[in-house]
C-alpha cells in the first residue's frame, strides 16, 4: 500500500518539475537567452532527476517501477 503511494508521489513530482522547466525554458528563450544555454541547463537538471529517481525506487525496491512507469 504504502509503495503504492510513493510511486504516485513519484510520478506527481516528475510530471510538476519536468513541467516547471519547460515553463522556464520558454520564458528563457522569450527573454533571449541562447538556446543551447537552455538546453544544457536542462540536460543537467534532467540527470540530476534521474539519479533520484533511480535512487528512490531501488530504496523502495521497486525497479519494475523504474523500468515500467517511469520509462
Amino acid at each position: 500500500m504504502m509503495k503504492g503511494l510513493i510511486k504516485l508521489k513519484i510520478g506527481e513530482i516528475m510530471e510538476q518539475v519536468i513541467l516547471g522547466w519547460r515553463y522556464q525554458a520558454s520564458n528563457d528563450l522569450k527573454q533571449g537567452k541562447n538556446a543551447e544555454t537552455v538546453k544544457a541547463s536542462i540536460n543537467r537538471n534532467l540527470q540530476t532527476l534521474v539519479r533520484i529517481i533511480i535512487e528512490l525506487t531501488v530504496e523502495i525496491s521497486e525497479a519494475d517501477f523504474l523500468f515500467t512507469d517511469v520509462y
